[in-house]
């Protein structure tokens, strides 16, 4: 198994610890196991679009987004595709977004090329503040990554046990059974000192 950097281990944590469903405002259950979810949320971003030829895709932004946007989704994308293969990971597709091209964050509403937060309980029509997208990026020539990215955000998935024994600790069985085997070792070597020693000085008390 390899090691985690902080932000992997980060992503496994915000896996884990996501529950399968989630009630709403509206007291409906709402599945929160969804990959657009897991990716908007790392990401930071209002909107994961496709586009129609699958061949580039975009990301919309409503704050300024610091740092290497493409680095940070290449580490995603690689990171969810080592858990799947080690089987510490399951990715469902979702029937209801196959063919789904536009995620977006259902606290916002879109309206032409903006968003404005959704009216909260309590809060008038004249209180709704309208956020422009500050900052669009746009990835071409990305075709097999645009494929990635529109399969996470149409699936949902699931943690093995595997993987949430794994994040106790983030060592696997074997890690642990070496340790374990390292420390009976000491043990060992330290009774066998403190035998050896009592036995020096019961020979020098004679």
């Amino acid at each position: 198994m390899r090691s985690f950097n902080e932000f992997e281990k980060s992503l496994i944590r915000e896996i884990i610890n996501t529950p399968i469903e989630k009630k709403n405002a509206d007291g409906e259950e709402v599945v929160m196991r969804c990959g657009d979810t897991l990716l908007r949320n790392f990401l930071k971003c209002v909107e994961i679009k496709i586009m129609p030829d699958k061949n580039s895709f975009e990301l919309h932004f409503e704050n300024e987004k610091n740092g290497s946007i493409l680095n940070d989704l290449f580490d995603i994308l690689s990171l969810i595709r080592y858990l799947e293969e080690n089987s510490y990971l399951s990715i469902y597709p979702n029937p209801n977004a196959a063919n789904s091209l536009d995620f977006f964050d259902p606290n916002y509403e879109k309206v032409g090329d903006i968003y404005f937060i959704k009216k909260t309980e309590g809060q008038s029509q004249k209180e709704m503040v309208t956020h422009p997208i500050i900052r669009t990026c746009r990835f071409i020539c990305f075709i097999q990554i645009a494929a990635d990215v529109q399969r996470l955000c149409s699936s949902t998935y699931h943690p093995t046990s595997a993987l949430i024994d794994l994040a106790k600790d983030f060592k696997t069985q074997e890690m642990r059974n070496a340790e374990k085997n390292i420390k009976v070792a000491w043990w060992a070597i330290g009774t066998a000192f403190l035998t050896s020693l009592i036995s020096i000085i019961i020979q020098i008390c004679k």
